[in-house]
């Protein structure tokens, strides 16, 4: 890369600290470009704000939901997990935050409109990859200690 360019980018980037920030910079128009949660940049649209989302080369990774072995509640976890997992009430909370539903079912009761906004909607998922955990496992240490050092240098 070119030194200069590596200078100009620093200097032009702004860093946020909270979501709330990211969604402000975009609101207020001091960004252009970023990295934001995709419900909050639709919340951003519902309230008027002129926003979109490229889901090209999007980054999807892999959460699960856990019950400790020998928990003593183990019966009501998994009944939460239960009813966390349907698609009617992922696609409630869709409705209600924004956040794509993990159960694909859900999308038969999610707004079409809503939909495009979600990355796990069909049309996005086939536009993005699965993050390598494994990779990022054995180098996230190195790559953390070159990303600090980028940003403290001049």
């Amino acid at each position: 890369m070119i030194p200069g360019l590596v200078r100009r980018s620093k200097t032009q980037t702004v860093f946020w600290t909270t979501n709330s920030q990211s969604q402000q910079l975009f609101v207020d128009e001091e960004v252009s470009v970023g990295i934001i949660l995709n419900g909050r940049a639709y919340d951003a649209s519902r309230k008027g704000a002129d926003i979109g989302i490229a889901w090209e080369g999007n980054i999807q990774s892999v959460d699960y939901l856990v019950v400790p072995k020998g928990s003593k509640n183990r019966a009501a976890a998994m009944k939460l997990i239960d009813v966390m997992t349907r698609a009617e009430n992922q696609a409630k909370l869709a409705g209600m935050i924004a956040y794509a539903p993990t159960n694909p079912a859900a999308f038969k009761d999610i707004d079409p409109a809503l939909a495009p906004w979600l990355s796990t909607s069909p049309e996005n998922t086939r536009k993005g990859f699965v993050i390598n955990a494994e990779w990022w496992r054995q180098n996230e240490r190195r790559l953390m200690e070159r990303w600090a050092a980028w940003k403290l240098a001049r």
